[in-house]
């Protein structure tokens, strides 16, 4: 668990700046993750959260769990391209004048859905289809 009792915008609004916990992810080029947190706040408002997904801002959400501490609220976040083999994610958070705590961070790689799976196939028997036609 990590928790800020930063107080103001200035927390927030800037990548690598304000109050943030920060991690390096080793992911693949090309993949899709899901992010899943818990932030819990032990006051009202105002306060505010922002995701930074390597460099780009996910969500910025004003009172996102306000007077939920212990439990909290789960947030999701699905489909966060990797660009590279290491991307950089970052939970900006405020509370003021209280805390805003992070826990359960968890970053996955997304498996694709069945949909996927049967437009990749559809395809694949479509392109079977007129590569044979072209042959007769």
């Amino acid at each position: 668990m990590a928790w800020t009792g930063c107080v103001g915008h200035e927390c927030v609004d800037t990548q690598a700046a304000g109050a943030y916990i920060s991690q390096a992810l080793a992911t693949t080029a090309g993949r899709l993750y899901n992010l899943s947190f818990t932030a819990a706040e032990n006051g009202g408002d105002p306060s505010e959260m922002t995701i930074f997904w390597n460099g780009a801002l996910v969500t910025d959400v004003l009172n996102p769990a306000n007077s939920t501490a212990p439990n909290g609220v789960t947030f999701t976040f699905n489909g966060l391209l990797a660009t590279s083999t290491s991307t950089v994610l970052e939970l900006h958070g405020r509370q003021d004048p209280a805390y805003l705590a992070f826990d359960n961070v968890s970053v996955t790689a997304a498996v694709p859905e069945p949909q996927s799976y049967a437009m990749l196939f559809a395809g694949l028997a479509l392109m079977g289809f007129m590569a044979r036609r072209r042959k007769s």
